[in-house]
Formats: structure tokens, C-alpha cells, sequence
């Protein structure tokens, strides 16, 4: 079964699990707080981009973010690792905040987000994606989450 398939029928928890799990390797001093003033440039970002106005869960947003991940052919073997195998026994409920942070962790391999001359932040690609299509349900997600209960 491709990974792309396998992270569709992820369960919530393992979506949040796998997602964390890349977010806590990566060592960078990437933004990882969706502020009004992040959102809206994610909305000019997106400017011509269909988003529906759908609420997106946690589970949600931690696929879209993961089949992003998995448009990378070098990344693909630790996803599949990471979905098939055991999780960790010390590893407790992912937050609504570190699914937040993460997805934007694996936006920002794609896109710089960068405050202006003016003051705002201002978002642009970095790096495209093989499929292009898989930026925007990223950023829909964000843009329409609301975190669980």
C-alpha cells in the first residue's frame, strides 16, 4: 500500500503521534505559534487557492501536513517506520499546540515566513513540492482548525 494511502487512513492519535515525532527531530528556530497576524499572511498566501471553510481536527491537520512530508521519497522510509512501528511506551497524548507547531514545522520546509519592512508577516515557497497540490490543504487545515476537546 503507498504511504501516501497509509497516512489517509491513519487514526487521529497516530496522525498526532508520527507528526510530533518528525516536529521533536527537527532543529530549527521555526515559527510555531499560528498568531491572527501569521494566519492572515497564510490567507494572502493562499489568495487564489480554493479553502473551504470546513473545520479541520487535529487528526485532520496532521495528515495533511504528513502527506507533505511524504511527497519527499528520502523522507517516506522514516514515515512508514514511524506508522508501522510501536509507539514509544513513554510517549503521552500529543497537545492541540504541538499539532499546531508541528504543521507548522513541515510548512516551513516549503515556505519562509518572514515579517516585512512593514511590520507583517509575509509568506513565500522556498523549496515546491513535487505534487504543488499538497501545500494547500496544509494551509486550509490550519487555517480552519479547531482543536479538540
Amino acid at each position: 500500500m503507498p504511504i501516501q494511502d497509509r497516512i489517509a487512513s491513519l487514526d487521529d492519535a497516530t496522525a498526532r503521534r508520527v507528526l510530533d515525532s518528525i516536529a521533536r527531530a527537527q532543529s530549527t528556530s521555526a515559527e510555531t505559534a499560528l498568531t491572527p497576524a501569521l494566519r492572515q499572511a497564510l490567507r494572502d498566501f493562499a489568495t487564489g487557492v480554493e479553502i473551504a471553510a470546513v473545520p479541520a481536527s487535529d487528526g485532520d491537520l496532521a495528515r495533511a501536513a504528513l502527506l507533505l512530508l511524504a511527497d519527499d521519497p528520502q523522507r517516506q522510509p522514516i514515515l512508514t517506520a514511524l506508522i508501522e512501528g510501536p509507539a514509544p511506551a513513554q510517549f503521552g497524548p500529543v497537545k492541540n499546540a504541538a499539532v499546531v507547531a508541528a504543521a507548522l514545522l513541515v510548512l516551513q520546509l516549503y515556505v519562509k515566513f518572514e515579517y516585512d519592512k512593514d511590520g507583517r508577516w509575509s509568506v513565500e515557497i522556498i523549496k515546491t513540492p513535487v505534487d504543488k497540490t499538497l501545500l494547500a490543504p496544509v494551509v486550509e487545515k490550519l487555517l480552519n482548525y479547531t482543536p479538540s476537546k
